[in-house]
């Protein structure tokens, strides 16, 4: 799918993260519209000590990811779809869909399958079946953990990684966007946290160009980009 190009200019970076609260999400406190769009950057490779890499606005870009949330606190494990019991509730999504590990994206360029919660004001806003959030997660140790992904999305900040939220189960009810799982096809990782990585993430929402629902899953995103002013925003809370 080719998306249309995105750019982001460079007028109010200053004025909207200073605005920025950073309280964590509750599962009663989920308010998208609150939030401004992002419609600036500010150039350079680093921002508080997140790497972006010098080509992370080639001039070919098919799309600059946006933030559309305040950055937010989350615990996150993993889960194997490949097994099929009540824990980790087999090959498909919450919506008869198959998901989409970190090991596919590799491989197809799309966001990963998360579990959250689909109660509250939370799950109505991010997890149904048409209406899905796309979101920017960062932890220490995602790279090392899974060098292949970075290989793929080479134009995304260094230790993140794109993720949808459209599967649930028991453990997320009432969480919000505090607790979440990302879908692998590794046993070894199942409700398992590898040394070296942060099981503690912030992440934002951001922005899907390729549309909401199901539309929003099937698309490559391995060349997106992320300006420097959304890696700000993604490295400005202090609740980790």
């Amino acid at each position: 799918m080719k998306l249309p190009a995105r750019h982001i200019l460079a007028a109010c970076a200053l004025s909207f993260v200073s605005s920025i609260s950073h309280a964590s999400i509750g599962a009663d406190q989920f308010d998208e519209t609150t939030t401004p769009a992002i419609t600036s950057i500010n150039q350079g490779n680093q921002v508080k000590g997140v790497t972006v890499p010098e080509n992370a606005i080639p001039p070919d870009l098919r799309l600059v990811l946006e933030p559309l949330s305040d950055v937010n606190s989350a615990r996150v494990t993993f889960y194997d779809p490949d097994i099929n019991n009540a824990m980790e509730g087999g090959g498909l999504d919450l919506f008869s869909e198959r998901i989409n590990s970190v090991e596919d994206s590799i491989k197809n360029g799309r966001p990963i399958t998360l579990a959250a919660d689909k109660y509250g004001k939370f799950g109505s806003a991010c997890n149904r079946e048409d209406q899905r959030c796309l979101m920017l997660i960062h932890t220490k140790g995602f790279d090392r953990t899974f060098p292949g992904y970075r290989q793929k999305f080479k134009y995304l900040p260094k230790d993140t990684f794109l993720g949808i939220i459209e599967d649930t189960g028991g453990a997320f009810a009432g969480k919000a966007g505090t607790r979440m799982d990302i879908a692998v096809r590794n046993r070894s990782l199942a409700r398992a946290v590898p040394g070296g990585f942060n099981d503690h993430v912030r992440w934002t929402h951001v922005d899907n160009p390729c549309g909401n629902g199901a539309k929003g899953r099937q698309c490559d995103m391995s060349l997106s980009s992320l300006g420097p002013t959304a890696v700000a925003l993604l490295n400005s809370s202090n609740s980790l």
